[in-house]
């Protein structure tokens, strides 16, 4: 029995997707620099063995950091390999394009983590706390400027050249007799396909 047709994303997630698909060798590299920063971290002598909670939470950080870097790659590579060259994509195609960036920022912040664990149990003064609040503030302000840009992005327009080439091509179409309806409903599919909606499209 063949399987059902599986409805497409509008064109406001696809070019997310494709944004996505585009930046996997740029993820790859990422993945394989926190992991060779975190198994090089794992080397200090002060992990062989650990003698304090501190430096064992810190082994831990670094040790997650390590792995999901890896699995980060992995899984890029994999879907590098299964989406390149794709000019459509369904709801599925794209929450699995987002698992490879969502496994490397875990990554990341393991790997923060581990760093000011080993910092705090090293010095345990004002300097860890100088670091741990300025590195705190700045993670609040990449989260900040995470949430701004999807903002930015769910409005018309917000992706960039791609998607205002295709709401002119939508202007044009409305100016022609007979098309309207079809461009009102292709304009309506630009402005609420966005990756805002990619998650309930």
């Amino acid at each position: 029995m063949a399987d059902p047709p599986r409805r497409t994303i509008g064109k406001g997630s696809l070019i997310v997707f494709h944004r996505l698909i585009r930046f996997y060798k740029t993820f790859l590299i990422l993945s394989t620099l926190i992991s060779a920063l975190s198994a090089s971290a794992l080397q200090f002598p002060e992990f062989h063995p650990t003698d304090s909670n501190i430096l064992r939470v810190a082994e831990g950080f670094f040790v997650s950091s390590t792995s999901t870097a890896v699995i980060a790659a992995m899984v890029g590579t994999m879907l590098l390999f299964r989406y390149d060259g794709h000019q459509e994509a369904t709801l599925r195609d794209l929450i699995l394009a987002w698992t490879p960036l969502i496994i490397l920022d875990w990554s990341i912040i393991s790997f923060l983590g581990g760093i000011i664990s080993w910092y705090v149990a090293q010095n345990p003064d004002f300097r860890s706390w100088l670091v741990g609040i300025s590195t705190g503030v700045l993670l609040l302000f990449a989260v900040w400027l995470s949430a701004d840009m999807f903002i930015a992005m769910k409005r018309p327009g917000g992706l960039g050249k791609e998607e205002l080439e295709y709401l002119d091509s939508l202007a044009a179409a409305a100016d022609k007799p007979g098309s309207l309806d079809e461009a009102a409903k292709g304009r309506n599919v630009a402005v609420h396909s966005s990756p805002a909606d990619a998650l309930g499209d």
